[in-house]
């Protein structure tokens, strides 16, 4: 909502023509950022487990992805329980 309200702001103080003009100059430095971003390093699972190499085209990949994702999430949460 907030860009939405800047273009109308700009479009009656510039004109449209600079309004567009300047939030795809803005869009553009996130489109660059996203395209120059290094991807994270992976690092091996801490049990051992074959998650991390089994596609996920791979029945076993797929079901490794899902069971991990959400034994992980679990143990986050129970941490911050009291």
């Amino acid at each position: 909502m907030i860009t939405e309200a800047l273009i109308l702001i700009i479009a009656n103080h510039l004109g449209w023509p600079f309004g567009y003009t300047a939030m795809a100059a803005l869009m553009m430095v996130g489109i660059t950022a996203t395209l120059f971003a290094m991807e994270p390093k992976r690092v091996a699972p801490a049990g051992g487990s074959n998650a991390a190499t089994a596609p996920l085209t791979t029945v076993r990949g797929l079901v490794d992805a899902i069971a991990n994702r959400s034994s992980s999430s679990s143990a986050r949460t129970d941490r911050w329980r009291c």
